[in-house]
């Protein structure tokens, strides 16, 4: 009977372990998920530019009598400098970013806008030397400024983003792109063309009726400048894309031309020896972009 009780109880105590034996399992894995695609992005918009204007200045009268006694006569209407003509610069426009419509992204920055500077367009000037100078109506005249301005610039938009309300899993917030800057050249100077004329100490100048006249002086100014606009984020989160930036270039002189006599005895008819008017130059306005809606 003891016998028999020693031993139920030895193979209570082993039989788990003889049914179910101590070994290491085998367990399958799934395989890393791919990484998520990067959030898309608008195209940036491309920057423009405008070359630099050339001059377009009248052209000058230069008159010297190499005989210390010789003397300059000008007829009716003669010894006029050359009239400025127009010079100017094309408008920059930069090309608006790509927009993003998806559950994220970013939009594309606008383009840069800046013109080139544009040239000079002063009148031509007239310079007589000589023992005497006589000068009929209306001649020796300095030329007038012309016109020179540079193009409006506007830069390019920032392209808008928008966000999917409650996407899984939640992307990075959208951005809207920065709006793109805008600055114009200077423009060059517009001024009248000016009036020299030298004698010899013993000897004179005549000008006659409205002759030996200053040129006015033209007009010169810079075109506009507007930033691009930041771009909005129409979405429950994100951030606003930066407005552009404005910036005008410097303007031009439009000044009179001037008159200069010097001789032993100088005689001027009416309306003659005048110097010009002061011409016009302003620049143009900077308007920055504003910041886009978040």
């Amino acid at each position: 009977m003891r016998c028999s009780v020693l031993a139920f109880i030895l193979v209570a105590v082993t039989a788990p372990s003889l049914a179910f034996p101590l070994q290491g399992g085998l367990v399958a894995r799934t395989p890393n998920p791919p990484p998520p695609p990067p959030p898309p992005q608008g195209g940036n918009g491309g920057n423009a530019q405008t070359g630099s204007s050339g001059s377009a200045n009248g052209g000058s009268v230069y008159q010297v009598a190499t005989n210390p006694w010789g003397s300059i006569y000008n007829g009716y209407g003669s010894a006029q400098g050359g009239d400025g003509g127009w010079t100017s610069t094309g408008n920059a426009v930069g090309g608006n970013g790509g927009s993003v419509w998806g559950p994220s992204g970013q939009g594309g920055n606008g383009g840069y806008a800046y013109t080139g500077n544009s040239g000079n367009a002063n009148g031509g000037s007239v310079t007589n030397i000589g023992g005497s100078i006589t000068n009929g109506p209306y001649a020796s005249q300095g030329g007038n400024g012309g016109y020179s301005s540079t193009g409006s610039a506007y830069g390019g938009n920032g392209g808008n983003a928008k966000r999917e309300p409650n996407p899984p899993p939640p992307p990075p917030p959208p951005t809207g792109g920065n709006g793109g800057n805008a600055g114009t050249g200077s423009s060059g100077s517009a001024n009248g063309g000016s009036v020299t004329q030298q004698a010899s100490p013993w000897g004179y100048i005549y000008n006659g009726w409205g002759s030996a006249q200053g040129g006015d002086g033209g007009q010169t100014w810079t075109g506009n400048a507007y930033g691009g606009t930041g771009g909005s984020v129409w979405g429950p989160s994100g951030t606003g894309g930066n407005g552009g930036s404005a910036y005008t270039g410097n303007s031009g002189n439009a000044n009179g031309g001037s008159v200069t006599n010097t001789g032993g005895s100088i005689y001027n008819e009416p309306y003659a020896s005048q110097g010009g008017n002061g011409g016009w130059t302003s620049t143009g306005s900077a308007v920055g972009g504003n910041g886009g809606n978040a």
